[in-house]
């Protein structure tokens, strides 16, 4: 019994943790490539880091229900719907929205790559 509450405390840091993560690297890709005018930081770095955690949760959900439900046409369905949502919520067309993946991607990457350095 004990060791069962144990792995689910621990599964519920890591999603956690990653949540965090995952939401500050994105904010940190938009903040690194969207001009401050336009960035959602312009009205102050709390309320950009909102903007993104909301945004990156809720596309998480949405994306995880769709692809859980539906397949690869959730994958699909999920994708349109971000791209939707950073023109909407962020006005980055479909170039930049690509261009913040790519930033998102490789700064996950690099933090990967020195965690893997540090703990092998």
């Amino acid at each position: 019994m004990i060791e069962v509450l144990t792995s689910l405390l621990g599964v519920t840091l890591a999603i956690a943790v990653f949540t965090v993560l995952g939401s500050a690297i994105f904010g940190l890709s938009i903040w690194v490539y969207v001009p401050i005018k336009e960035s959602p930081f312009a009205d102050g770095v709390v309320n950009g880091i909102k903007k993104c955690t909301v945004f990156s949760l809720a596309i998480g959900l949405i994306g995880f229900g769709l692809l859980y439900f539906i397949g690869f046409f959730g994958a699909v369905a999920a994708s349109i719907i971000y791209f939707i949502g950073m023109k909407r919520v962020f006005n980055c067309g479909i170039f930049d929205t690509i261009v913040i993946g790519i930033i998102n991607y490789v700064i996950q990457y690099g933090i990967g790559a020195i965690i893997g350095k540090l703990f092998s």
